[in-house]
């Protein structure tokens, strides 16, 4: 996993994301929040480049920060007992990943790699929670997403134990 990049550093954000409040702008879950709020947050964050191919997180004990993919594409993957791997999504600039584990400080229950060059802001699970805690709209933005990703792994299963 690449290193961590204080906010306040040089990091070459996506064209037009230079300024790291800009960058967590574009954050579906923090669009609700004012640029006041979205600096104390970007002061929390850490910036990094993955480059394409590369693990962002992986399955299992691992670190439990929140990524804010900024820019790029990355895949969320799982494996299989026998070894297999499934795709469960892609993800674009905007959408974040590591929200459960952060939110129960449990194991990570998926990869997520990046598929192009990716550039995420990483942000402590204390700093995520308390923000969660902080402000209402990203709260419901992370439980509706919760629930989406909820009623699509119930649908899958379904259609798995149908087969």
């Amino acid at each position: 996993m690449a290193d961590i990049v204080p906010a306040r550093s040089q990091l070459p954000l996506p064209a037009g994301t230079g300024d790291p409040v800009e960058a967590l702008r574009r954050i579906t879950a923090l669009q609700s929040l004012d640029n006041d709020e979205l600096a104390a947050l970007a002061v929390e964050c850490g910036f990094r480049h993955i480059p394409a191919g590369h693990p962002i997180i992986e399955e299992g004990p691992d670190r439990h920060e929140v990524f804010f993919l900024v820019g790029g594409t990355a895949r969320v993957t799982n494996h299989t007992l026998l070894g297999g791997t499934i795709k469960l999504s892609d993800l674009e600039a905007g959408s974040y990943f590591g929200e459960l584990s952060a939110i129960d400080g449990g194991e990570r229950s998926a990869t997520v790699e990046a598929v192009t060059d990716c550039f995420v802001a990483a942000m402590p699970p204390d700093t995520f929670r308390r923000a969660l805690g902080k402000h209402p709209g990203m709260l419901i933005h992370v439980l509706q997403n919760m629930a989406r990703m909820i009623r699509h792994t119930n649908a899958t299963i379904l259609t798995h134990a149908t087969l």
